[in-house]
């Protein structure tokens, strides 16, 4: 048992660390969460990074069965306040972001970007392009927008729970923090 408590410490610091730095994607966070979780025994964080890498159940499923993970979810942006939730997993929540930000930067960057209209005849439907070009812009990065706060907020989940884990795990450190004061 001693051995897996410092293999956790080991694993909290190195996932803690690649959380801070934004160095690993979210994959890989995960596995690391996930095996953390392991080395814990802790079942409900077990199942919730489960359900934050493969997606979560559409249908009979209820927060509360996370019972003391319930919180991450909550704090995550996961859920909004009609208890209704994201059911994608969050890599594909992260895709999803990414494939939407390159849509974004495809729009911005497009060839009807830099038009210059010479026969003004053309001038209105060239004005109607540019509109609608600018208005699929605008949704695109409202998406994204959406989608990258929900992906940070549940990156921000897993660092809260692997800090909790970490302060849970060091005893001596709080006694000296707590002495000092």
């Amino acid at each position: 048992m001693a051995r897996n408590i410092d293999e956790a410490r080991e694993v909290v610091r190195t996932l803690l660390n690649d959380l801070e730095t934004v160095t690993v994607r979210t994959e890989g966070i995960l596995m690391k969460a996930k095996r953390l979780a392991r080395l814990m025994r802790d079942a409900d964080a077990q199942t919730w990074l489960e359900y934050e890498t493969s997606g979560y159940p559409s249908e009979r499923f209820h927060l509360s069965q996370l019972q003391t993970c319930e919180k991450y979810v909550r704090q995550s942006g996961r859920m909004d306040k009609d208890e209704k939730y994201y059911v994608v997993s969050l890599p594909r929540l992260e895709a999803f972001a990414e494939g939407l930000k390159a849509k974004a930067d495809g729009l911005l960057n497009s060839k009807e970007a830099s038009l210059v209209v010479e026969d003004y005849l053309a001038k209105s439907a060239t004005e109607a392009l540019l509109a609608q070009r600018n208005a699929q812009y605008s949704e695109v990065r409202t998406q994204h927008n959406e989608y990258h706060a929900l992906v940070i907020g549940l990156r921000s989940a897993i660092h809260s729970y692997a800090t909790d884990v970490y302060l849970s795990r060091a005893p001596r450190t709080i006694a000296f923090l707590l002495r000092d004061r």
